[in-house]
This record gives structure tokens, sequence and C-alpha cells, in this order.
């Protein structure tokens, strides 16, 4: 499957967006189910663990856009680490369906996205190569 590259002119926008995605693959029966139970073999099968690796890893590669035209624009620091900030905006789906048993609710994708925006304008989700040069505190 093939998702979309967002482009609201904001961070928070294109997180949104990613979060939006997100919440629009895990409603529907058929893919909710899907990937219920390759967690639930991950938890126990090296094989079906790897292979969620590999989706999963491979979806946070293809969306390291967002963040490189948010540094484009002086929205986040040039060490920002795109994978970590498209990760940080998936965490609370996962979070909710697999840990707490929430909702997934229609805010959801804003209230995330604003959460990893004000992660990435702070330098909190700096690239692990990056180096301590520059940082707070």
């Amino acid at each position: 499957m093939t998702l979309p590259e967002p482009a609201t002119g904001s961070l928070e926008g294109d997180l949104a967006e990613v979060g939006g995605t997100i919440l629009g693959l895990y409603r529907p029966p058929v893919h909710r189910s899907w990937t219920d139970a390759m967690i639930a073999s991950a938890v126990h099968d090296t094989d079906a663990r790897r292979m969620l690796s590999e989706v999963i890893g491979s979806r946070i590669r293809r969306a390291p856009g967002p963040v490189a035209a948010a540094v484009r624009r002086g929205e986040a620091p040039a060490v920002t680490d795109a994978a970590e900030a498209v990760r940080m905006p998936a965490a609370p789906f996962h979070h909710r369906m697999y840990v707490s048993g929430e909702p997934l609710d229609d805010d959801l994708p804003r209230r995330a996205a604003a959460a990893a925006a004000a992660a990435v304008r702070a330098g909190a989700l700096r690239s692990p190569d990056s180096g301590k040069a520059g940082r707070k505190g």
C-alpha cells in the first residue's frame, strides 16, 4: 500500500495527516484484524516480529518528507530525527489499541501531531548522530 505524502504547509498539519492515515488504516475491521494478528504473533514468534518490524520500518522510511519540508521552512532543526518525528505521533494509536483499550477518536491525530511537532521545535527529537552540539540543558 502506498501512503500519500502530506503537504499541508506545516509540520503539525503534515503529522496530523500522517495520523489521519494511521486512523484510516486501523479503523476498518479487515486492517485492524491483520494488525492485531501480526502483533499477537510477534509477541511470541521472532519471524512474525521481524515481519512486523519490516512493515512498520518501511512505512517510517517512506515518511521523512514532512520533516524535510519543515526543516526547509525553518520549522524544525536540521538535526531532527525524521523517523522519530514520524514514530512519535504513531505511538498513541498503538498505546490505545494494545495497552489502554481507549478508543481511537477523531481528534487523536491532531493531538498526537501537536505533541510531536512541539518536541521537534524544542529540539527533543535530535538524530542520534547529531552529537551534543547545540543541545539545550
